[in-house]
């Protein structure tokens, strides 16, 4: 079965608020290996400023790969 991305948030921040797995599953009827993936791919990362998921933080780490990518190649471009 397929739940909406916000049914999936929603179950995380429970877990993140306390809540265990299994109450979880139990309460909502969701199976825990569908819970447990989920609080994989939407927990929060804090920071101390900046708080993200594990999606938007490997989103993050792409971009700055691609950047330091073209400022590199930029650079030694310019010391020919």
């Amino acid at each position: 079965m397929s739940y909406p991305t916000e049914t999936k948030i929603s179950l995380v921040r429970d877990y993140e608020q306390g809540k265990t797995v299994a109450m979880i599953s139990r309460e909502r009827g969701i199976p825990e290996n569908s819970i447990y993936r989920w609080i994989r791919e939407y927990r929060t990362i804090k920071s101390e400023n900046i708080s993200f998921t594990p999606k938007e933080y490997c989103h993050l780490q792409l971009h700055s790969k691609k950047a330091d990518h073209i400022f590199l190649t930029s650079f030694a471009g310019a010391a020919n």
